[in-house]
């Protein structure tokens, strides 16, 4: 199960500590409740030429600690390398590439998602990223290694270099091997509507799949398996004029309240590429964005989040808060009032916040959320 100790079936299993090797289990490596520091460089900067994933996986082994076992929320990309990894030892040495592909792309015919492999150097290999481009494993056919000739809309990637946008080397995107369930899957909204069918179906199979799942399966992914993560960055009212709580994660989905609906969630970026993909279960409905551009003043974030909180109010019936009168308006952060708490050891107390006043919101959205002079 997913409670059960790695170890058990998994003997070989080892992170950075005796207590976290014997009783970790997958809720804790896909819950990111291993409290060990997520270095998020490494996926973007490369790692040295040859490494396999199972030599990637045996150096967690040294990977120090940072929090207590299961006592904070840490996210930690290579924990879910960890889990993939554990999965194809109990697979006789299957990759994580061709059972996701097996198991779920090709059923769900998402034709158009694959992977960002190694050339010539197998799935999940790791190996030279130099002097190599534009490859990738194609879910309905490991033969085509080329997105360019495969999908021909593939989006590159760009920067900005002296002001203007550049395209910028496809190797770029290799540099994630042999860390590949951490983030080398690509899609389309297309293929990513018939995953948020799926999802909101709880497994259970449409008209054109040949796939079938427990509904609990589905559902126990998104049930919170560790507390809030982020709640200072949410929206609370009345310091803003609508609400948006995280409260949980789970096994691979923020657990949310958007609104006084059930939400779950989760975000992803990587090489200038920014995905948003949302879910209310309970109405059946999902939102899948995703973008492509340099990120500069978080104006790229903006955006994303401007066009996700307009979808929602549209599919939920909900008048907008957020629109294009509104997007560059929205409220400023909380202001904080003076600290009564001493300082200790020359360091700045957590502050004290105080709501902004409605006066702040009345008249800067489509409809006024907050009446003038409320706190």
């Amino acid at each position: 199960t997913l409670d059960t100790p790695i170890q058990s079936f998994y003997p070989e299993f080892r992170v950075t500590d005796d207590l976290r090797s014997r009783t970790a289990n997958f809720r804790d490596l896909l819950a990111h409740r291993m409290g060990i520091p997520g270095h998020f460089k490494p996926l973007l900067a490369g790692f040295p030429k040859g490494l396999t994933r199972d030599e990637f996986v045996r150096s967690m082994a040294h990977m120090p600690t940072w929090l207590s076992f299961r006592g904070k929320f840490r996210y930690n990309n290579y924990m879910y390398t960890v889990a993939a990894h554990v999965i194809e030892k109990m697979s006789n040495g299957r990759t994580w590439e061709s059972l996701v592909k097996d198991l779920l792309l090709v059923p769900l015919n998402m034709s158009a998602t694959g992977f960002f492999v190694e050339p010539g150097g197998g799935e999940g290999t790791g190996g030279n990223h130099s002097n190599h481009s534009n490859h990738s494993t194609v879910a309905g056919d490991t033969d085509k290694t080329s997105y360019d000739t495969t999908i021909p809309d593939f989006a590159s990637s760009c920067a900005l270099i002296g002001g203007a946008p550049r395209d910028v080397s496809p190797d770029l995107w290799l540099s994630i091997i042999p860390c590949g369930p951490a983030g080398a899957i690509y899609s389309n909204a297309e293929d990513m509507a018939k995953w948020m069918k799926f999802q909101l179906s709880s497994g259970r199979a449409s008209t054109d799949a040949s796939i079938d799942l427990d509904p609990s399966v589905i559902r126990a992914t998104w049930e919170p398996s560790m507390l809030a993560m982020t709640p200072k960055k949410d929206k609370w009212r009345p310091t803003d004029p609508v609400s948006h709580v995280t409260y949980g994660y789970g096994l691979g989905w923020v657990s949310a309240d958007y609104r006084g609906f059930r939400q779950v969630f989760h975000t992803g970026s990587y090489i200038t590429h920014s995905s948003r993909l949302w879910l209310f279960p309970d109405l059946d409905v999902g939102i899948f964005l995703t973008v492509n551009g340099p990120q500069k003043n978080q104006a790229k974030t903006k955006l994303i989040q401007s066009v996700m909180y307009y979808a929602a109010d549209e599919l939920l019936g909900l008048p907008h808060w957020f629109d294009a009168t509104s997007a560059c308006t929205e409220p400023p952060a909380p202001r904080w009032g003076p600290s009564n708490v001493p300082l200790r050891n020359k360091e700045k107390s957590e502050p004290h916040g105080t709501a902004n006043p409605g006066s702040l919101y009345g008249g800067s959205f489509n409809r006024s959320l907050v009446s003038h002079g409320n706190q």
